[in-house]
């Protein structure tokens, strides 16, 4: 079989948790589209990447993020202190 990047099955982040128990859709509230920032960390790297948040859980989110713009969109549940709506600096 023949994939192309963008149907191949990428690897998960280090920082990546599985669905909550159950993962029925009654046992958290939709995230609506809510713009969020993620926090992906990598063997060699840590990213913070663009995404919208799908579902939220008590103490996890699910994002929808892409690897690159316009590819295919991927779906990864992350613990809720990886997912943010604003980077906060501190004034100096």
């Amino acid at each position: 079989m023949d994939w192309d990047d963008d149907n191949k099955l990428l690897p998960a982040p280090l920082n990546a948790v599985g669905a909550p128990p159950g993962a029925d859709r009654k046992d958290g509230r939709p995230g609506a589209g809510t713009l969020v920032l993620a926090r992906m960390v990598w063997p060699s790297k840590v990213t913070i990447i663009p995404a919208i948040a799908d579902w939220f859980s008590s103490d996890r989110t699910c994002i929808e993020w892409r690897q690159r713009p316009h590819s295919r969109a991927r779906h990864t549940w992350l613990p809720k202190q990886d997912v943010r709506t604003a980077l906060v600096y501190p004034k100096r």
